[in-house]
């Protein structure tokens, strides 16, 4: 669990924003843009997100669909906060919280 946490920390936008006007898109290629995104998470002191990731199942019985809302919280050095819940059936839902306060790190 804690691969798809550091997974989603990789795929989050950065806290920095940069004008369009700045960059000239036409010409960054996919490392570049790599290059950047790591320089920008490497400046960032804190950051926060939150989201939904929606996997699709198909089978013989047709799709379902399955959606896990996540928030994640940042403060360097020493914080770190992941958190994703899921819908289960009968309005029942499952948490997987993982978190870093200095050296300690939970999950429950």
């Amino acid at each position: 669990m804690l691969l798809i946490a550091l997974a989603v920390l990789l795929a989050l936008p950065l806290q920095r924003t940069v004008l369009a006007e700045e960059l000239d898109q036409d010409r960054l290629s996919a490392k570049d843009i790599i290059e950047r995104m790591t320089e920008e998470y490497a400046k960032s002191r804190a950051y926060s997100n939150s989201g939904v990731v929606k996997i699709v199942f198909v089978d013989s019985d047709g799709k379902r669909t399955v959606e896990k809302p996540f928030t994640t919280a940042f403060i360097r050095s020493d914080r770190f906060r992941f958190e994703y819940r899921e819908k289960k059936r009968g309005n029942r839902e499952s948490r997987f919280i993982v978190y870093r306060k200095g050296k300690d790190v939970h999950t429950y």
